[in-house]
């Protein structure tokens, strides 16, 4: 059962994604493709670092925090 506490991760995550593909969108309506895609990735890294940093483990998933940095490049 989710509690309060995770309820409001998942809703910042939402947000912080809802947000940066919104601004990936209209990137690439003006055809800034490469601006696009490094706004996307930036947007997995912040989602990321959202869910670590609330102190939620990847341990138990099918990816490591390591094996996202490096699929990602996360900075």
């Amino acid at each position: 059962m989710e509690t309060l506490k995770d309820l409001r991760l998942y809703e910042k995550m939402y947000f912080t994604l809802f947000n940066d593909v919104t601004k990936a969108v209209k990137e690439l309506q003006q055809k800034n493709y490469i601006q696009a895609e490094t706004t996307l990735k930036n947007a997995q890294c912040k989602t990321e670092e959202i869910y670590v940093s609330e102190g939620r483990s990847l341990s138990n998933r099918k990816f490591t925090r390591a094996s996202l940095r490096k699929t990602k490049k996360c900075v």
